[in-house]
């Protein structure tokens, strides 16, 4: 949903490296900037640490590996515990801070809804519209006081499933920045699935500059564009992951307190805030409130947001005081 772009000439004295690769369903990229030159066995030994850090994630919140501590947890039986580590309860109760701040806009259970409208991995089909005596017994299972995280147990009170991938992307672009900075690396981007994390100066010697993508489904064009320091930007978007029946839009975005995919006007919401985990579920919880709701929830919380919805004539912008620093 974001892209660098390539605003200058590069400055004489930085030079640029680049590494990618796929981690959690998705892929990561990550550019450095150095003032001298890094050989190709110490880019081999930082790209080893950022996929070892990766990898270690991934194995404790995907919901596809069977071992996972969320896999084992969603498998458990009603009153059994399973044992977290302190990453994944880290992560976890970010979750709960946003579901709390966010008054249930945020969800990490949101996950039986997102397949029951046929938008999740664990989906039957694709495009149907849940009736309402089906969606109630979905509800059934959703809404984080159905379970409860003691001494490092989290014990499932009631059905419910735990899905922490709404952070955990986010999660993992700081723990990235983290890895890199205790490599004495000071300049450099990670994007992990859209989510970035800036810091120091480009290999322009400026700021970092990001496109975010105009959300329609022609293509990729950018929309406006934010100017980085050190500081995290996530996107969260309706408009490619939708279905149309009798003339009705569906969009994936589900509102964990109704049930329903969301029916206002917001196409995408773009939040920076000073870690990307943050970012990640703000974005997440502001596209379920919508532009109204989502954009007086910002204000009042001082979040740096930018709405982009429909209006009847094309795309409208407002974003709030904070984030108008980034547009320069």
């Amino acid at each position: 949903m974001l892209g660098l772009m390539a605003c200058g000439q590069p400055h004489p004295d930085r030079l640029q490296y680049s590494l990618s690769g796929s981690t959690m369903g998705t892929t990561y990229n990550i550019n450095i900037v150095s003032p001298s030159e890094i050989d190709s066995s110490q880019l081999k030994t930082i790209q080893s640490a950022i996929e070892a850090e990766l990898a270690s994630i991934d194995s404790l919140m995907s919901t596809y590996k069977p071992d996972s501590e969320v896999s084992r947890f969603n498998r458990a039986a009603i009153g059994e515990g399973v044992s977290l580590s302190a990453t994944t309860i880290e992560v976890l109760n970010e979750a709960l801070a946003l579901n709390n701040l966010s008054e249930g806009s945020f969800d990490p259970t949101v996950g039986p809804l997102i397949d029951a409208w046929g938008f999740g991995g664990g989906s039957k089909h694709k495009g149907i519209v849940v009736e309402e005596k089906n969606l109630a017994s979905v509800l059934e299972k959703v809404g984080v006081q159905r379970f409860k995280l003691v001494d490092g147990q989290l014990y499932k009170l009631q059905d419910v499933e735990l899905d922490l991938s709404a952070i955990a992307k986010g999660f993992a672009a700081d723990k990235v920045a983290i890895a890199l900075r205790e490599q004495g690396i000071a300049n450099f981007l990670v994007e992990i699935g859209g989510e970035v994390v800036t810091h120091g100066r480009s290999v322009r010697d400026s700021l970092w500059v990001l496109g975010i993508e105009s959300p329609d489904k022609q293509g990729r064009n950018v929309y406006t564009r934010v100017h980085l320091g050190n500081a995290a930007l996530a996107t969260s978007g309706d408009y490619r992951n939708y279905f149309e029946e009798n003339g009705k839009r569906y969009s994936h975005t589900i509102d964990p307190l109704s049930g329903r995919p969301v029916e206002h006007l917001l196409a995408s919401v773009s939040v920076i805030a000073e870690d990307c985990m943050l970012a990640d579920g703000l974005a997440t919880a502001l596209m379920v409130m919508g532009e109204q709701r989502g954009y007086e929830f910002a204000s009042k919380h001082n979040i740096s947001a930018l709405f982009i919805y429909r209006g009847d004539e094309g795309l409208i912008t407002m974003h709030t005081d904070s984030f108008k620093q980034y547009l320069k």
